[in-house]
C-alpha cells in the first residue's frame, strides 16, 4: 500500500493480513513551495520500469518535444526515470533532443519540482494519482 487511507481499506477486507504503508513518490506531507523559477524547465517524474511511464514519456518526445524546442528557446526537460532510466534512455534515439536530461533514482523529488514550472505524468495506466 502506497497511502494509510488504502491500507485501512486492506485492513478491513482482510483482519488477518499484514498490512504496510510504503512511501511512493514526494511526501505529500512535507512542506513544498512551488515556484516558477524557470518557465522554460519542464519535469517528467516516472520510473521506466513501469512500462506506462517510458511509453509515456517516449510519446511526448517524438510527437510533442520537437514542437515545444520549435516554440520555445532554451526549453529544457528533466527526465526522473529511477534506477537504469539514463542507460534506457541511451538507447533511443527520441532521448537524444536538445535540452534533456535523463536522471537515474533520486531520494528526494522536491528539488527537482521547486525549478520547474510543471512537471507530467503520464496518463496511460495510471495506478495513483497524476500530479501537474
Amino acid at each position: 500500500m502506497t497511502r494509510p487511507c488504502s491500507s485501512a481499506a486492506c485492513r478491513r477486507s482482510a483482519a488477518t493480513a499484514a498490512v504496510h504503508v510504503v512511501p511512493n513518490g514526494v511526501d505529500l506531507l512535507a512542506p513544498f513551495s512551488p515556484s516558477a523559477r524557470d518557465a522554460r524547465q519542464l519535469l517528467f517524474m516516472g520510473p521506466f520500469r513501469y512500462p506506462p511511464n517510458l511509453h509515456g514519456i517516449r510519446t511526448f518526445l517524438e510527437t510533442v518535444y520537437p514542437a515545444l524546442l520549435a516554440r520555445v528557446p532554451g526549453v529544457r526537460l528533466v527526465v526522473l526515470g529511477g534506477p537504469g532510466a539514463a542507460q534506457t534512455a541511451a538507447a533511443q534515439s527520441c532521448f537524444r533532443q536538445p535540452g534533456i536530461e535523463v536522471v537515474d533514482a533520486v531520494e528526494d523529488a522536491r528539488p527537482w519540482l521547486v525549478r520547474v514550472r510543471r512537471h507530467d505524468q503520464p496518463a496511460e495506466g495510471i495506478r495513483g494519482p497524476a500530479s501537474s
